[in-house]
C-alpha cells in the first residue's frame, strides 16, 4: 500500500479478523519520509524504487497471498513478474488506477471541463509546442493504458464494492474473480458522531477535490444558467493547486461571495461538519470517485446528485438508494424526505463493521 487515507481502516479490520497473520508494507521513495495519512504502528515502510523492487519481490515470495492496495506504484509490473507463480495476487480497485485502462479519457469529462483540459495543453505555447504537447499527452495515455492492462492480466482477484467497476474491466482478464469489500464502515468513519441537521437547500457541496474529473466548470455553468442564488461550498484542498486556482477564479467571477472554496486541510470530523452544513451534495463525476464522500452524505440524509452513468451511482441504485436529479436543483424542496431516511438505513446496513469484517474473512480464507 501507499501512504493514503482509509488504509488504517483496513489494518484495524485485518488484525481483528486474523491477528498477527499479515505484514503491511507502505511503499515510500525513501524510508526516512514521514507518513502523513497512515497512523498504524505495525506497518513496515519499504523503499520502493527501481533499485529495490526486485529484492522486495524476492522477500514477498515467502507469502502465499499479496494484496495490492491500488496500482499507484512505479515498477509494479517488474515486482509482479518476479513473484512465484503460485502466489495469489489480489487487487483493491482504488479508483483512478483502474480507470487508466483506456486511452479514451474524454469519456470521464463533460464538455466545458474537457475544453478546459484541452486548453491547458495550449496555454503559453505556439503551434509547434502545442502539437508536441498533445503528442506527448497521447503517448503518456497510451503507455498508462498498456501498463494498466498488463497489471490487470496478472491479477487473480479484483476486490471492490463497486460492482460496475469490476464489470468495466473484467474483459481484460476474464479469469479474474471478484470479491466484495469496502474500507469504509460507518463506525470507523466517525459518522455516528454526526448529528442530523435540518436540510439547508440553499447550500450546495460541490465535488470532493481539486481534480478535473469533478467536472466543476460544467456544474458551475449549470448553476449559473438556472440562476442559483444559494451558496456553493467547494472542497479544493486535495489535488492540483493550479486547477484549484482556476476553479476559484471561475466560481468567484460568476457567484462572488456565494462561492466558498475550502483550500486548507481539515480533519475528518471537521470535513464532515462542513459537509453536514450543506443540504445538497452534488458529485458531478462521470467516473467512480469520492466514494467516501457519497457514503457520508447519504448517511447524513442529504439530497445527493450524481451522474446516472457513474459506476458508483449504478451500484448504489441497485441497493435502492435514491438520488435526486440535476434538474431538481431548480426546485429542490420537492425532494421527499422519507427517501432520504431510507438512504441512511441502507448505508448503515451495507457499511457496518460486521459486514466489512465478514467480507474480509472471505478474502483471507479464499
Amino acid at each position: 500500500m501507499i501512504d493514503e487515507k482509509f488504509f488504517d481502516y483496513f489494518i484495524v479490520q485485518s488484525e481483528e479478523v486474523m491477528e498477527g497473520k499479515s505484514v503491511y508494507w507502505v511503499a515510500q521513495s525513501k524510508t526516512s519520509n514521514k507518513l502523513i495519512y497512515i497512523n498504524s504502528s505495525i506497518v513496515k515502510t519499504v523503499e520502493w524504487s527501481k533499485n529495490t523492487v526486485i529484492n522486495l519481490s524476492m522477500e514477498a515470495n515467502q507469502y502465499s497471498t499479496i494484496i495490492l492496495h491500488s496500482f499507484f506504484f512505479p515498477y509494479l509490473n517488474l515486482f509482479l513478474r518476479k513473484l512465484r507463480k503460485d502466489i495469489k495476487v489480489m487487487w483493491m480497485f482504488w479508483g483512478g488506477d483502474g480507470y487508466c485502462f483506456t486511452t479514451n479519457e474524454k469519456q470521464w469529462y463533460q464538455p466545458l471541463t474537457w475544453e478546459y483540459k484541452r486548453g491547458i495543453l495550449n496555454r503559453n505555447a505556439g503551434i509547434i509546442r502545442t502539437v508536441s504537447r498533445k503528442i506527448d499527452n497521447f503517448y503518456s495515455r497510451f503507455v498508462r493504458s498498456h501498463l494498466t492492462r498488463r497489471l490487470i492480466r496478472k491479477i487473480d482477484t479484483c476486490i471492490t464494492w463497486v460492482r460496475y467497476d469490476y464489470e468495466m474491466i473484467r474483459h481484460i482478464n476474464p479469469a479474474m474473480k471478484w470479491l466484495h469489500y469496502s474500507y469504509f464502515t460507518t463506525e470507523q468513519m466517525g459518522l455516528y458522531n454526526v448529528d442530523l441537521q435540518k436540510l439547508d437547500l440553499n447550500r450546495i457541496w460541490l465535488g470532493n477535490s481539486a481534480t478535473d474529473t469533478n467536472n466543476h466548470f460544467d456544474a458551475l455553468d449549470y448553476l449559473k444558467r438556472i440562476d442559483w442564488q444559494g451558496e456553493i461550498v467547494v472542497p479544493l484542498s486535495y489535488g492540483s493547486k493550479a486547477y484549484a486556482e482556476d476553479v476559484i477564479k471561475y466560481g468567484v467571477y460568476n457567484f462572488g461571495e456565494r462561492f466558498i472554496s475550502l483550500t486548507t486541510f481539515m480533519t475528518l470530523d471537521q470535513y464532515h461538519e462542513c459537509m453536514n452544513s450543506c443540504g445538497i451534495i452534488w458529485m458531478n463525476h462521470n467516473r467512480q470517485q469520492a466514494a467516501g464522500n457519497v457514503v457520508a452524505a447519504l448517511y447524513m440524509e442529504k439530497v445527493v446528485i450524481m451522474n446516472p452513468d457513474n459506476n458508483l451511482c449504478k451500484t448504489l441504485k441497485e441497493w435502492n438508494i435514491f438520488f435526486a436529479k440535476q434538474e431538481d436543483l431548480k426546485n429542490a424542496t420537492q425532494v421527499k424526505s422519507d427517501a432520504l431516511n431510507r438512504n441512511r438505513d441502507i448505508i448503515i446496513s451495507h457499511f457496518s463493521r460486521k459486514e466489512s469484517l465478514a467480507d474480509l474473512h472471505k478474502i483471507f480464507c479464499r
